[in-house]
């Protein structure tokens, strides 16, 4: 199964994701290159910029729960987890993966209506960030099949930015591919980029 993206009413770009138990998600951002020897990397590496992910839970529009790479990596008792760092990416970049036991959560939690994947900038802005890219890979029955990629475009003096939503359907989940930006903070504050999206 391969994504299938269709334009939805309010301009976010969703596909289905059908039956499927568990997703897992890997965001990849990259850092442009400053020049080439050692003057253009240590350049490269003083204008780094830190970039964390974090999934956010939601019950309709009210954001109940979170994981993130360093003070919360799992929710639900487990069928939501942050797996921390997992790519190196060119420029300097890097990428950080969320699993989804999405199945567990429909049937065990059927309260949970949408997942927000949101990325932010603890120090700096995303305009020193090239580019991101989504990987997506149905984890069911313990294999790994590649769905698909996700580009998104993050350049712009904002330190938080919602990516994308994994959003339950009656016909199933769904993804939706997002373009919301503002500041960056807490949990909380990341999930008011999402309201008006995950439902």
């Amino acid at each position: 199964m391969g994504l299938s993206f269709t334009k939805a009413a309010n301009g976010d770009e969703t596909a289905p994701l059908g039956a499927i138990g568990v997703l897992e998600v890997e965001l990849e951002w990259e850092q442009p290159q400053e020049g080439r020897g050692f003057m253009g990397k240590l350049k490269s590496r003083m204008n780094e910029t830190d970039v964390d992910v974090a999934g956010i839970l939601f019950e309709g529009e009210e954001a109940v729960d979170y994981v993130d790479p360093k003070q919360h990596p799992s929710a639900l008792g487990g069928y939501v987890v942050h797996h921390g760092d997992v790519r190196k990416g060119q420029g300097e970049g890097g990428g950080e993966c969320i699993s989804m036991r999405l199945a567990d959560i429909r049937e065990v939690d059927g309260d949970i209506t949408a997942i927000a994947l949101t990325a932010s900038c603890p120090k700096g802005d995303f305009s020193k960030v090239a580019g991101a890219v989504c990987r997506m890979y149905d984890a069911s029955n313990g294999t790994r099949q590649h769905l698909g990629n996700v580009r998104f475009a993050v350049t712009g003096e904002h330190t938080g930015a919602l990516l994308g939503v994994v959003r339950k359907t009656p016909d199933g989940w769904v993804f939706a591919k997002t373009k919301q930006y503002g500041a960056a903070g807490n949990w909380r504050q990341l999930a008011g980029l999402a309201r008006g999206r995950v439902s």
